[in-house]
C-alpha cells in the first residue's frame, strides 16, 4: 500500500481513496515526521505507513535528501535545536522548515508547537528567523574550529539557544486546514470526527453519491458535512440564489439554494466555512423539463443534533457469541447516563433449535463511537447492530 500511495503521489484524489482503503484494512497511515519519513510513503518498524516528506508542498527533494542523509549518518534528531544545528540549512531553509512544521513533521519535538512557526506581524522577529540564525551560527562555529598549539580541539559553539515563545494553540479546525493546504488532505485528524457517529449512521447518502441524481429521484436523502464554500449569484429576474459546497469523508459537492431555500438557509453559508450541517432533501424531476432538482426539506447544525438522532440500539447475536468475555467487555462500553441516552435491546438466536429471544437492557447508555466500534470489531463477525 505504501508503494501504491507513492505511485499516485501526484493525484490527491487517488491518495485519499487509497488512504481510506488502508483504514479499512486496519493499516495506520501516519503523518510526516523528520525522524521516520522518507522521500515518499514508507513503512516504519512497527508496520505503519509513514507519509513522505516529499509530498509536502514547499519541501523540495534536495531538502528531504539532506534531512535523510544527516539522520542516517548521525542518528535521529532529538529536538528542534538539534535539527537546525545539524541539517544543511542551505538545502533546508526557512520556508522549508515552516512547511515541515505546519504539516506536523516536528510534532515529535514536544518543546515546540506548530503555532511557533507561523508568520508574525510585520516588524516582529519570528521564532523561525531566530531559530535559523541560531543554527547557522552553530554550524559556522563548528566549521571554523581550529586546533590549539597543544593539539586540543577548541570547544563546541557556545551560542545560546533561543527561547521558545509561549503561544496559544489554534482551534483544531484551523490547524487541520493549514495541514491540508500543505499535504492535500487531513492527516492528524479530520474536522468531521466529532460528528462521525451522526454522519456515518445518521446519513443514508454520501456527498459522492449526489452526482447520481437519476438514481436518487424520489428517495428521502439525508447527508451532511462541513461547509467549505459558499457563492451567491443574481438571476436575470433580479432574484438572488446561492450554492453551498459541502464536504464529508467521501468528497464534496454543491447544493443549490433557490427561492425560499435561499431565504431560509443562506445564513448557513454566510457564517463562513467550517460550519457543520445535516441536510434532509430529495431529488425531483422538474414539471417543465427533464432537469432533476434537489428539493431541500431541512438543514440543521450537527451540533444541535448531536446525541439526539438515535434513541435505540438493537444488537443481534448468536447464542454461541454470548460469552462471559463479551458480556464483560460490552458492559464496560455501555456507560450509563440519563442525558441523551439510548435504549438497548438484544435479539439472541439459537440456530441449533431455531429459536430466538428478545431482551431489553434496564440500563440506558450513552451512544459513543467507541461502543459502535467495539461491536464492529468484536471477534464474532456475525454480531449485528442497528440504530433507530
Amino acid at each position: 500500500m505504501a508503494a501504491v500511495l507513492s505511485r499516485n503521489l501526484s493525484d490527491i484524489t487517488d491518495v485519499t481513496k487509497f488512504m481510506s482503503e488502508c483504514k479499512a484494512m486496519k493499516i495506520e497511515v501516519l503523518g510526516p515526521d523528520v525522524n521516520e519519513s522518507q522521500l515518499k510513503f514508507s513503512v516504519n518498524k512497527r508496520g505503519d505507513i509513514r507519509f513522505g516528506l516529499g509530498a509536502i508542498k514547499g519541501v523540495g527533494e534536495a531538502a528531504v535528501l539532506a534531512i535523510i542523509g544527516e539522520r542516517e549518518k548521525n542518528g535521529n534528531f532529538t529536538s528542534i535545536f538539534d535539527f537546525v544545528e545539524r541539517v544543511n540549512l542551505s538545502a533546508c531553509g526557512k520556508k522549508t522548515i515552516e512547511s515541515l512544521a505546519v504539516a506536523g513533521a516536528f510534532d515529535g519535538f514536544h518543546e515546540v508547537k506548530r503555532e511557533n512557526f507561523l508568520p508574525v506581524e510585520e516588524g516582529e522577529v519570528s521564532f523561525i528567523d531566530t531559530l535559523v540564525r541560531y543554527g547557522q551560527r552553530v554550524q559556522t562555529d563548528r566549521s571554523t574550529q581550529v586546533t590549539s598549539l597543544w593539539g586540543e580541539a577548541v570547544m563546541e559553539s557556545t551560542t545560546a539557544k533561543p527561547q521558545i515563545p509561549e503561544v496559544v494553540e489554534e482551534p483544531q479546525i484551523t490547524r487541520l486546514e493549514r495541514e491540508r493546504a500543505l499535504v492535500g488532505l487531513y492527516l492528524s485528524a479530520h474536522p468531521l470526527d466529532p460528528y462521525k457517529l451522526e454522519l456515518e449512521y445518521g446519513c443514508n447518502t454520501r456527498m459522492v453519491d449526489l452526482k447520481n441524481r437519476n438514481e436518487l429521484i424520489g428517495k428521502d436523502l439525508t447527508f451532511g458535512g462541513v461547509i467549505i464554500g459558499y457563492r451567491e449569484r443574481t438571476a436575470q429576474n433580479g432574484n438572488p440564489y446561492a450554492f453551498l459546497k459541502i464536504e464529508d469523508y467521501t468528497g464534496s459537492d454543491e447544493i443549490p439554494l433557490f427561492g425560499r431555500d435561499y431565504i431560509k438557509y443562506c445564513n448557513f453559508g454566510r457564517t463562513g466555512n467550517s460550519t457543520f450541517i445535516m441536510v434532509r432533501a430529495t431529488y425531483e424531476r422538474s414539471k417543465y423539463n427533464d432537469k432533476v432538482n434537489l428539493v431541500i426539506k431541512s438543514i440543521d447544525l450537527l451540533a444541535d443534533l448531536q446525541g439526539k438522532l438515535f434513541s435505540k440500539l438493537h444488537i443481534t447475536l448468536p447464542l454461541h457469541a454470548l460469552t462471559q468475555a463479551f458480556i464483560e467487555s460490552l458492559s464496560e462500553q455501555m456507560h450509563e447516563t440519563s442525558h441523551n441516552a439510548v435504549d438497548v435491546t438484544f435479539k439472541i438466536i439459537d440456530e441449533k433449535i431455531g429459536r430466538q429471544v428478545a431482551m431489553r437492557s434496564r440500563r440506558k447508555c450513552k451512544l459513543t463511537l467507541e461502543l459502535i466500534e467495539f461491536l464492529q470489531d468484536w471477534d464474532e463477525s456475525d454480531i449485528k447492530f442497528k440504530l433507530s
